[in-house]
């Protein structure tokens, strides 16, 4: 967000990529305050769904500053991890 406030990110959809953020957010903090199956898939959900638009919404940024493109990536793909992990945690309790 803050790249974005300072126009330093080439961004194309910008009010959908904030929106698909939000969701993101939203359903991590949904699972956090209660660990279901049902808010896991749905923060898993959430979750691949940006993943899947992060190519498209970054198209302009990945040519600028690939590297940032890919770190994004590394962290969307780390809270995939953790999101299996806590998938185990639950089948186990």
């Amino acid at each position: 967000m803050f790249l974005l406030e300072q126009k330093r990110l080439g961004l194309w959809e910008h009010s959908q990529w904030m929106e698909q953020i939000e969701r993101v957010q939203g359903s991590l903090a949904a699972l956090a305050a209660d660990p279901t199956p049902e808010a896991l898939e749905q923060a898993r959900q959430q979750l691949g769904n940006l993943k899947t638009n992060l190519a498209t919404w970054m198209r302009l940024e990945s040519l600028r500053n690939p590297y940032r493109v890919q770190v994004w990536g590394n962290r969307l793909a780390a809270l995939e991890m953790m999101l299996r992990y806590r998938e185990q945690t639950l089948m186990r309790a």
